[in-house]
Order: C-alpha cells, then structure tokens, then sequence
C-alpha cells in the first residue's frame, strides 16, 4: 500500500478531481458571486463555519475567489447533507471571528515581504500575512473536538489517502 506525502500534490491528480465534479463546481460558482469591494469570505458546509478567508485587497480577493469556492465546493459535494440547507447563523459567524481575533499567534519573518504570524485559539487555527499594520492575507479553519484543524482542503485529504 502506497500513502502519498501530505505535501505533494499532483496536478494530473487534481485536474482529475475537479474533471469529475465538473458540473458541481459550476453550480457552485454560478451560486457564489463576488460583492463590490469584498476582500474575505467565510465559508461553511452543512451549518458549520469551517474557514475564513480573507485578503488585504478586492483585486486579490477576486483572482482567487473561484480557487477557493471551488476548494470548499469540493468538500461540499463529498459530504452533501441534504437535510441541512441553511446558513450558519450569524451569531455564529461572529463566535468564529471573535475567536480567530483572541488566538494566540507567533510570528515569524517572511520569505518575501511583512511578517508570518501563526495563531490558534481554543477552536481556531490560523495564519496571516501581515505588513506593517495591515494584513494581507488571512486564513482560518475551525478546530475538531480534539484541537486539531477539523477542516483539510480535498487535495490534502485526497493525498493522505491509502491507495
């Protein structure tokens, strides 16, 4: 048996994911439509708040806005519920944040420009890009029970997977 490294992901590979949830992920970017002006997005399948995402600028936000929604697509359409239909309720989104706020980070330099900062709170773990005081790139997943990150991107799953 063959378990793929967590940090190699093959592009023949994902071409093949995406290929075979083709029609799903178009539903999914027909559904999903950029606001003016919006730098972030949280994101949630079947009632959790799973992640966040969020950029120091709209033009960085929009080029990767479909890559995100489609990652997050993926993970929908692995584990569709159809008894659960609804948004997360915004108290919930804002339990999300506040936590993603109050983590506790270590910084660290950066290969190019600003500063690393890694964070986790008691149900958020994270890290951002931050250049002076302005962040420029943030993202966040929400914790298990266990205290581990209870969301991992279809590619990282798909490569932990023994074959």
């Amino acid at each position: 048996m063959l378990a793929w490294p967590s940090r190699v992901v093959s592009t023949g590979a994902m071409a093949e994911i995406y290929g075979s949830y083709e029609s799903g992920l178009s539903d999914f970017l027909k559904a999903f439509q950029l606001v003016d002006w919006q730098v972030g997005a949280v994101f949630a399948i079947n009632g959790p708040v799973l992640g966040l995402e969020c950029f120091g600028c709209h033009d960085t936000f929009k080029r990767f806005f479909d890559k995100l929604v489609k990652s997050y697509a993926l993970d929908a359409l692995d584990n569709v519920d159809t008894k659960t239909t609804d948004s997360p309720p915004p108290d919930k989104v804002r339990r999300f944040m506040a936590s993603t706020r109050k983590g506790k980070g270590e910084t660290s330099p950066s290969i190019g420009q600003g500063i690393n900062i890694m964070f986790a709170s008691r149900t958020v773990s994270g890290a951002a890009l931050v250049e002076g005081d302005r962040v420029l790139h943030l993202s966040a997943f929400r914790k298990d029970g266990t205290g581990r990150v209870g969301f991992q991107r279809h590619s990282q799953r798909r490569n932990n997977r023994i074959y």
